[in-house]
């Protein structure tokens, strides 16, 4: 009669662990393609880089470069989807930490000189990150939890001016802390600062700067309650 098919001889153990260490080496050779096809994809301009430090996930992510001396930074483990990389001008900055996550959005980026930089270990929904004019950024640090629908800017897109022909609005980075919750639809303007721990409630829209550990609510918002502490534990 032959030998038993292999398949009904293994123990279920042996079967699942067989499965499992083909479809990751599945999985990790379809990631180590995305990251290869995101890479080499032509863009408009030169001395353009995006550089991979290490594995991660990269799924229904798009990029649309014109410009020149531009860099995207992606490190170890990072986990991005369904994410647009935009950029126009020359020597922009994008920079993706270890173990961060970005699951929609976009990374937006026009004039010169500027920088958008996610800390490791931090988490996106999804979030619009706009650095426009020059030499403006938008840092933000470790293990941060961003909801969905967020808006961070560095600029209003158009000018204002007063009688004298003073503009009223210039640009301004925007420097958010370590273990920042924002929550959903916030807004955070340029030229804001939020301290460690700070937690920003939702639809707000930040227009100051908010202190380490504060709860800020409201639009304009203000400060709603100071020395406040979160987790990532879910309730649910």
């Amino acid at each position: 009669a032959g030998p038993e098919p292999i398949f009904f001889s293994m123990n279920l153990k042996k079967k699942i662990g067989a499965i499992a260490r083909k479809s990751n080496f599945l999985f990790s050779a379809v990631q180590s393609l995305r990251r290869m096809y995101f890479a080499l994809c032509p863009v408009r301009g030169k001395d353009n880089r995006i550089i991979f430090e290490g594995g991660g996930i990269f799924y229904r992510v798009k990029k649309d470069i014109a410009g020149n001396g531009n860099t995207i930074f992606v490190g170890s483990g990072a986990q991005i989807s369904n994410t647009l990389f935009y950029i126009r001008g020359n020597n922009h900055t994008i920079r993706l930490g270890e173990g961060s996550s970005c699951a929609g959005g976009s990374f937006w980026l026009e004039g010169e000189n500027g920088r958008i930089e996610i800390g490791a270990g931090t988490s996106v929904v999804s979030a619009h990150l706009c650095v426009q004019e020059h030499d403006t950024e938008v840092v933000i640090g470790e293990d941060c939890m961003l909801s969905n629908n967020i808006t961070i800017r560095t600029s209003d897109s158009h000018p204002m001016f007063d009688r004298e022909n003073r503009r009223l609005n210039p640009a301004a980075s925007v420097h958010i802390g370590n273990h920042v919750w924002i929550c959903a639809k916030a807004t955070v303007m340029k030229g804001v600062e939020v301290g460690d721990g700070a937690v920003i409630g939702y639809q707000s829209v930040i227009t100051k700067d908010v202190p380490p550990h504060a709860l800020a609510a409201g639009a304009p918002a203000r400060v709603v309650r100071s020395e406040v502490h979160w987790t990532r534990e879910a309730l649910f």
